[in-house]
This record gives structure tokens, sequence and C-alpha cells, in this order.
């Protein structure tokens, strides 16, 4: 019972961070921006759904570990974004960000099934966060 409960008041105050930093972030984006930045976060919140229920059901790490080091990707990728590291050529601002990310994930040892939705998830950053489509 306490561990749910704690588990819900994780998610509940992560569901306020996440909220409160999409607004703080979009309020000044350009409407290019409003779109890539959209996009992404839709991407991390179905990669954050998807992998944290295996990690849920597994207990293989504390979920709080996870879910933290989801925001702090998030707001890393934000601040890269506005700024301007992606239509800059060559800029490796956000493939390390991603790299970075992935590492410290699988530091955490999550369970196996987590490792193809990570990289995915990796590879739909990058894809998204070209110049080619995204013109902030």
């Amino acid at each position: 019972m306490q561990k749910s409960l704690s588990l819900g008041i994780t998610a509940i105050t992560a569901a306020i961070m996440i909220g409160s930093m999409t607004i703080e972030h979009q309020v000044f984006a350009s409407i290019e921006c409003k779109s890539c930045i959209t996009q992404f976060q839709i991407l991390t919140r179905s990669f954050g759904a998807d992998a944290g229920k295996i990690i849920l059901i597994d207990k293989s790490i504390p979920i709080s570990q996870f879910i933290q080091l989801n925001l702090q990707f998030e707001k890393n990728i934000i601040k890269a974004v506005y700024a301007g590291h992606v239509n800059t050529p060559n800029d490796p601002a956000i493939r390390d960000l991603v790299t970075k990310y992935g590492d410290d994930l699988l530091k955490l040892n999550p369970p196996d099934q987590v490792k193809p939705l990570l990289e995915a998830y990796q590879a739909g950053v990058l894809r998204l966060f070209t110049p080619l489509l995204c013109k902030c």
C-alpha cells in the first residue's frame, strides 16, 4: 500500500513538473519550434509510458529514478533546441544529449525489454531534430 502510494505521488509530481516545464518553454517559442518540441514531448511520453510499465512490473529500478532521468533529458533537449543546436550543421549537441541519456538509462540496469524501446526512442529523437524536419 505504501509503495503504491509513493509511486502515485511520484507520478503526479512528474506530471505537474512536465506540465509546468512545457508551459514555461513554449510560451516564447516560434511556431516551428513549438511543433518540434510538441512532437518530441509526445515521443518522450510514449517511450516513458511503455518503458515505465516494464520497469514497474519488473521492479528492477525505482521508477522515480527513471522519471527523474526522463525529465532532465527533456529539459536538456528543449534548452539545446532554444540555444539553436538544431539548425547548425554538424552540431553534436542533440546527438550528445541523446547518447548521454541512453548511457545514463543503461547504467540503471533496466530490464532487457527496455533496451529496444530505448534504441527506437533515441533514433526517433535524432530524426525529429534534424534541420530538415525542425525549423527552429
